[in-house]
Formats: structure tokens, C-alpha cells, sequence
């Protein structure tokens, strides 16, 4: 169309076309797609409206606009610290019980009460997240103990232990605002988890138990320089106990390590639960472009054999100035095939607010090339952030945005 043909931009603060804007960002809320079809000064009334009135204005997953949910009612954070405080509590009643099967069950139902606290409560998300994700790695490591205590023991399998360590990775680089005593009970319950998975390891004798027992000793040594620098506080026994006896060993290889730290690991011992701390913090992140929302409508077509430039745009929350290097995006083709992406540091930029640049909110704006090996169907491929926390391993920042990647078959000239 001409420019001469086009209609003068409306004016948000008129009343009747107000109406009409909450009309129809509230049916996007349901219906996505309508989005595409929304002109780019509408996109920009929206961006206004959802600061100006986040009541009537749902969260839509549009470009520019503020992600955060509002709190309405002041007192919540007091009722949600009250409810936290009531489920610590609740936690440590529970870990007097003395049978496993009455324990396990009442812990499971703490750590999701903890899960939803988090999802109801923006302002508690980073302290309910890491309170569950602790108790998480509590109950797998009392419900793997029991594989130690018997030769005839079935072991666990590959996945159990997997997600143990996650977990444990997890508390160490997810979360940001901890105190020195939150951080020595994290760096306690990991160094139980990786005795615990040594220990598993060279009783399956199915894997090499050389890696297991190097992140053993990295996580005894890394607690005991912590220890040495913070000497007012103080391990619980099972932790002094499992340190002096790996000190003791001259020479640490896995098997030895093992007969030594047995009879430690077969012993029940809980790492008391962290006190409630509203200062932690949660890395994570929102892919705004490709629309994680509209996977249907993201249809990448592309010539066979060529490759297709994706633009990319994220919103991270509580990003630590050293985690930047550590940022990975990853996709998965529908073969299996696994690419990262490492993007360039110019390419975070810090989020402006209306007090400034936020110091750990961060978005990143970047492009990513698509390609195809020998499938050239139509398929899904899946575009996620991740936090590379070490070789092989990276923590999963959000839900993966879908795209579809349509190759096309060359066209032959007549």
C-alpha cells in the first residue's frame, strides 16, 4: 500500500479504541496465532498497556513486552514466607519418622507443595526452586542409600543417577544470592551425592568409576579449601568424617577410595534443610522469537542442501556476569543430531528498565543457521538455552521453542 493511503496511527488513550485493544490481547491469550496478524503499532500499544495496566492485559508472548507477572496484593510475600516457613518445618518433623516407606511419600508431597509455591509467588521462585531442588537430591540420595547396605541389592539404574547429579549441578550454578551457610550445606549434600555415586558405580561394575571418583575428590577439595577460607563454620560429622578419610588415602584410585568410604556412605545421615532465604535467585530464560506459542505457524522453508539463517531472541533472568561464556543454545534435529551454538558476548545486552540497565537481566539477540543431513521432510526442530556447567553436561534454562524446518527438493531447469 501507499503511504498516502495509510490511516493515522490511533491514539491508545482514546477510550472506545482502548476496548477494542483489551478485546483482542485478551482473545490472543487463548488464540495465539491472531498475534501475526496484529499490525506493528498494535504490537507497540501492547508493550504500553502491559506495563500501564497488567491487570487487564494478559501476558502475551510478544516482542519488547515486560515478561514479569504483577503482584497485586502487597502481603503475599509475608503469606508466602509464613507458608514457607510452615513447610521447612513440616520437612523436619517428617525426617524424625524412622521408616523410609512413611518418609519418602510426606517428603514427595513437601517438595511439590515447594513447586507450587514458586509457580504462585514470582517473588519466592528462586527460593522455593532451590528449597525444592534440595530436597529433591535429598530423597534420591535416602532412596539410593539403600542399594549400598546389600551385595544382593538391585542397582539403580543409569537415569537415577543422572538426575542425582543434576540436581546437585543444579544447586551449585542455577541459583545466584546464597549464603555462606546455604552454600556449605550445598557443597555437603554434593559431596554425599558424588561418594554415594562412586560407591553405586563400582558395585554395578558396568561403567568406569574414574570419573565418578575424580568429581569426588574435585568436590572434597573444593569443601575443604571453602572450609579452610570460612573456618567459622562448621561440617556436620558425616562430612569431617568422609574428608579426613579421603585425605588419608595416599594413593586414590576408585577402588580404594571405595573400600575406604563404604562403611561412611552405608551410614543415614540428612543434611538439614537451608533456612528460608528471599534473597536467591533463579537463572532462567523466555525464547521470545521463535515463538516457543506458535510452533505451527514457525515454518522455516529452505532450498535442499542450503542452509537457513534463524533470528533468535531470549530474555534471561539473573544471569551472572561469568555464566555469559557458559551460555549455549542448542538444537536438536528430528534425527537425534545435537548442534550448539556459542553466542558472542556483544551479543547480551542488558535489559533497560526505568531505573536504568537491570545488572542480571540480560537478552540475547543472535542468529542461528539451520541446516539438514539426509532427511528432507517437513519435521520439528527444537531450539533451547542451556547452561554449560561442565564437559558434556548443561542445564536446560526454559522450554524448548519449536520450529518446523521444511526442506524443499531442488528445482530442476528445464
Amino acid at each position: 500500500d501507499h503511504p498516502f493511503f495509510d490511516s493515522a496511527e490511533r491514539d491508545v488513550e482514546d477510550p472506545s479504541y482502548l476496548c477494542i485493544l483489551i478485546l483482542l490481547f485478551n482473545a490472543a491469550a487463548s488464540l495465539v496465532p491472531i498475534i501475526s496478524l496484529f499490525p506493528d503499532v498494535t504490537l507497540k500499544h501492547y508493550a504500553y498497556l502491559r506495563d500501564a495496566m497488567p491487570s487487564l492485559v494478559p501476558p502475551l508472548p510478544i516482542e519488547g513486552a515486560s515478561t514479569k507477572k504483577p503482584i497485586d496484593d502487597l502481603g503475599s510475600s509475608n503469606n508466602s514466607r509464613e507458608y514457607l516457613e510452615t513447610v521447612l518445618a513440616h520437612i523436619n518433623d517428617i525426617f524424625t519418622i524412622p521408616t523410609q516407606e512413611r518418609r519418602v511419600p510426606l517428603l514427595k508431597t513437601a517438595q511439590d507443595n515447594l513447586k507450587r509455591l514458586g509457580e504462585i509467588d514470582p517473588e519466592m521462585l528462586g527460593t522455593a526452586n532451590f528449597l525444592e531442588t534440595f530436597l529433591a537430591a535429598q530423597i534420591q540420595i535416602e532412596q539410593l542409600q539403600s542399594c549400598t547396605t546389600s551385595q544382593h541389592s538391585r542397582a539403580p539404574l543409569k537415569e537415577s543417577l543422572a538426575q542425582l547429579v543434576r540436581n546437585c549441578l543444579k544447586l551449585q550454578h542455577i541459583f545466584s544470592g546464597l549464603t555462606y551457610g546455604d552454600m556449605l550445606l550445598v557443597k555437603q549434600i554434593c559431596l554425599r551425592a558424588s561418594a554415594l555415586h562412586l560407591v553405586l558405580v563400582v558395585r554395578d561394575r558396568s561403567q568406569s568409576a574414574l570419573g565418578p571418583c575424580q568429581m569426588l575428590l574435585q568436590t572434597a577439595s573444593d569443601i575443604s579449601n571453602f572450609l579452610d577460607e570460612k573456618q567459622e563454620f562448621q561440617p556436620d560429622a558425616l562430612t569431617t568424617d568422609l574428608l579426613n578419610q579421603l585425605a588419608s588415602i595416599v594413593d586414590p584410585k576408585p577402588g580404594k577410595v571405595f573400600r575406604e568410604i563404604l562403611p561412611l556412605v552405608q551410614k543415614p545421615s540428612i543434611v538439614r534443610m537451608p533456612p528460608p532465604n528471599v534473597s536467591i535467585k533463579m537463572c532462567e530464560a523466555n525464547i521470545l522469537e521463535p515463538c516457543p506459542q506458535m510452533s505451527q505457524d514457525n515454518v522455516i522453508k529452505v532450498t535442499a542442501g542450503l542452509i537457513a539463517a534463524l533470528p533468535f531472541v531470549a530474555e534471561i533472568d539473573n544471569l551472572q556476569e561469568s555464566q555469559k561464556n557458559d551460555m549455549r543454545i542448542k538444537i536438536k534435529y528430528p534425527d537425534q543430531h545435537l548442534h550448539t551454538v556459542v553466542p558472542k558476548l556483544s551479543d547480551f545486552k542488558k535489559i533497560m528498565t526505568e531505573q536504568g540497565a537491570h545488572e542480571t537481566n540480560v537478552k540475547l539477540r543472535t542468529t542461528i543457521l539451520l541446516s539438514h543431513s539426509v532427511w528432507t521432510e517437513a519435521s520439528s526442530v527444537e531450539i533451547m538455552l542451556c547452561l554449560s556447567v561442565r564437559p558434556g553436561t548443561d542445564l536446560e534454562l526454559c522450554k524448548p521453542a519449536k520450529i518446523l524446518f521444511a526442506p524443499k527438493p531442488v528445482r530442476r531447469g528445464i
